[in-house]
């Protein structure tokens, strides 16, 4: 009988989608709710577990301007919330697509369209999801966390000789980045080369100057989060522990690293420094900021370290990198600059070239970027 209740129930959202649908006159009424009005109550209820009403929300929310993907994930998470049916997971499916199709860098919208796939216990079509996500978006945590844990499922699951080693550097499938060149007034600088696994996540980088010296070299879990860092000749170890959400909670390697979630806050501290970052609701960095804590014993103890904004445009892809210029209470003061990145995208939305700004005024500094 549930399953029936909650088929009518969905039948009689579709019908009021068509109702309204006809009702020019709704939306030249002076008073009535705006998308942003509708948007925020559907996520208010679904934060409170009342999946039909927030799904009639997201609906009207559609109705105003169905050209937002943000409703149809949110009206997607409302159909799971409501129960794992069928009627409801074909609902879900159907939101997360459309928030593709109208958005495909809106990373919440390939974690649903995965979570489907995966309550339908269609890990490979759920990986292949995830892994497109990679290749539109970039390295994003979530996804590869995502990508993680069900390789981890996967590996353990299937003891055949297809099962493949998600720790295991493989040849870059088509579109990931493998090479970054960083030209300066002098030509080229440095390079960094990146290596993956199967699924495409970034396993490896290194860094090599122009005169054949590695400078840099860093590896990485299967989340993306650094394990080992070559500087020059200073290595360092990373010991990375995570919650039952694969969220990176502590990194231990001289010092001891703890992070606190709040939404799309996460917050760092360790024994000498904090920080914080902050992400955009499609899970894109728009603010990083770290410190020096203020019990250490040092003259820059309290001291801010570094400040960066980052900003993306309509499709989610960064458009720029902003250092701002902070004469006061900041550790090594910029000396009156201001620089700031700026993006070139090709035709599918890949990055191609960054350029430096300083007060404003382009720098001789620029870097190139090859995919596969």
């Amino acid at each position: 009988m549930k399953k029936i209740a909650n088929y009518l129930f969905i039948l009689a959202i579709l019908a009021g989608i068509t109702a309204c649908g006809n009702n020019a006159d709704t939306q030249s009424e002076p008073n009535a709710p705006t998308w942003q009005e509708q948007y925020d109550l559907g996520i208010r209820y679904l934060s409170e577990g009342n999946y039909e009403e927030a799904i009639i929300a997201f609906t009207a929310a559609i109705e105003i301007d169905p050209k937002r993907a943000e409703a149809y994930v949110g009206r997607g998470d409302a159909y799971i919330g409501l129960g794992e049916t069928e009627e409801n997971l074909t609902a879900a499916k159907a939101d997360y697509e459309k928030a593709i199709e109208l958005n495909e860098t809106n990373a919440e919208a390939y974690l649903g369209l995965a979570d489907v796939y995966i309550r339908q216990e269609d890990y490979d079509k759920a990986l292949e999801i995830l892994q497109e996500a990679l290749e539109k978006i970039g390295n994003d945590k979530r996804i590869s966390d995502k990508i993680g844990r069900i390789s981890n499922k996967t590996d353990n699951d299937d003891n055949s000789e297809d099962s493949f080693n998600p720790e295991e550097i493989v040849a870059a499938q088509e579109g990931l980045l493998i090479r970054e060149n960083w030209y300066n007034e002098n030509g080229l600088w440095n390079y960094t080369e990146y290596y993956y696994n199967a699924l495409g996540v970034c396993l490896e980088e290194k860094t090599t100057l122009y005169n054949g010296e590695v400078q840099e070299h860093i590896k990485y879990d299967i989340h993306g989060n650094e394990i080992w860092h070559l500087l020059y000749d200073d290595i360092t170890e990373y010991q990375n522990f995570y919650d039952e959400e694969d969220r990176l909670i502590r990194r231990e390697n001289d010092v001891i690293t703890t992070y606190y979630y709040d939404g799309r806050t996460v917050r760092h501290e360790s024994d000498s420094t904090h920080g914080v970052d902050e992400y955009d609701e499609n899970g894109n960095l728009i603010f990083e900021e770290w410190s020096w804590n203020d019990d250490i014993d040092r003259d820059y103890a309290g001291l801010l370290i570094n400040r960066y904004y980052h900003e993306y445009n309509e499709k989610g892809l960064i458009t720029k990198t902003i250092w701002p210029k902070i004469s006061e209470g900041i550790w090594r003061p910029h000396n009156g600059w201001e620089r700031t990145y700026e993006y070139e995208y090709n035709a599918s939305g890949a990055p191609t070239k960054k350029y430096e700004y300083e007060n404003g005024k382009k720098t001789s500094d620029w870097w190139e970027y090859i995919y596969s």
